[in-house]
């Protein structure tokens, strides 16, 4: 799973979840970067408040089956009365029966 940091918390060695692209579209950091301290100093240089980083949760989700997933979204469906009109909802869904088959795994 990736989070989204402030520049001013990146510390040496953590890895760049997202591309980083200027106000034109252009890659300043490519995504799988390990970040360091020059790496900040382009960002800053670049006014990019924010990155997103790999957290070390994201191995964690290979452990979690597909039917706990898949049991998980049902339960997600029958919570929610919404359908999904794109990607970035599709996202959301996911993301949401990820945590739930986590929780779901973890009791």
């Amino acid at each position: 799973m990736s989070r989204i940091i402030p520049i001013d918390e990146i510390t040496d060695g953590q890895v760049l979840g997202d591309a980083v692209k200027n106000n034109f579209g252009q890659t300043l950091i490519p995504a799988g970067v390990d970040l360091q301290k020059r790496h900040i100093a382009l960002l800053k240089t670049w006014s990019i408040p924010n990155v997103t980083i790999k957290s070390s949760e994201e191995d964690s989700n290979e452990e979690i089956s597909n039917e706990v997933v898949e049991m998980s979204l049902r339960e997600l469906e029958k919570r929610i009365n919404w359908e999904p009109r794109n990607g970035n909802e599709e996202d959301l869904i996911e993301m949401a029966a990820l945590a739930t088959a986590k929780r779901i795994s973890n009791n």
